[in-house]
């Protein structure tokens, strides 16, 4: 990716944070949100912020699974591949035809996590 492109998506994701950090304060506090913000983060290679949202949407909407794919994603790329594993499957058994969560393929890496057996 160019240096442009690059600053572009730097400048989008600080966009995005700062709209959903205006949204919170009007009291919108939403599991959408929070995963949002997590993209953002995460694009920006912040992925402590990133991890933080991931949880608390979870903690607002359970059953959210893009949000446990995300954080299972932010998980693997902090090396702790047990808790991203668990992300996996947590969302595998939320939506089980979702075929990316059942067997995920992480970003960036070209790896595949296979589901563990029970």
């Amino acid at each position: 990716m160019g240096l442009h492109a690059s600053y572009v998506k730097g400048i989008i994701a600080e966009l995005a944070i700062a709209d959903i950090d205006k949204a919170r304060e009007l009291g919108l506090e939403t599991a959408w949100g929070y995963n949002a913000r997590g993209n953002a983060y995460r694009l920006l290679g912040d992925f402590e912020p990133a991890e933080r949202d991931y949880r608390r949407a979870i903690e607002l909407d359970p059953a959210k699974v893009d949000a446990h794919l995300n954080l299972g994603d932010t998980r693997f790329f902090a090396g702790d591949l047990e808790a991203a594993l668990a992300s996996y499957e947590t969302a595998a058994l939320l939506d089980a035809d979702d075929e990316n969560a059942g067997e995920k393929v992480c970003h960036g890496s070209g790896g595949v996590i296979p589901r563990r057996s029970a």
